[in-house]
């Protein structure tokens, strides 16, 4: 019984996006499929986590994408899909706070479908 995740990300914003490897980070589990490298403005980016076999500890971890504007805003996503009945968590934050704006929805159980939307966020005037 493992436990593993499909996390698309859905980049709405004005932005293309470019993974930093240097940020790649796995507390536990493997990536089961590499994030995508480049997510051109518009759409879909995808990675794939699971456990290691025999492993009782599901897939944590983060990776952060820059966006191409004139800052190169890091936008970073995390995921946490424990082993044991504890609630599974996705992020996703930019730096600084409130760049953009993300919704998360997750579907299923121990294999779990996660999308995550992303747009920029929209200034008053």
């Amino acid at each position: 019984m493992g436990r593993n995740a499909k996390i698309s990300i859905i980049n709405n914003t004005d932005y293309d996006w470019i993974l930093d490897e240097s940020k790649k980070k796995l507390t536990h589990g493997k990536f089961n499929q590499s994030p995508t490298k480049k997510i051109p403005k518009g759409t879909i980016g995808v990675l794939k986590v699971g456990n290691r076999t025999g492993a009782k500890i599901g897939p944590k971890g983060s990776i952060v994408y820059k966006m191409q504007n004139e800052d190169n805003t890091p936008v970073k996503i995390s995921w946490n899909h424990p082993f044991s009945a504890a609630t599974s968590s996705y992020t996703c934050v930019s730096d600084p706070i409130g760049v953009v704006n993300s919704t998360v929805d997750v579907t299923g159980g121990h294999d779990q479908k996660v999308d995550i939307l992303v747009v920029q966020k929209v200034e008053a005037v």
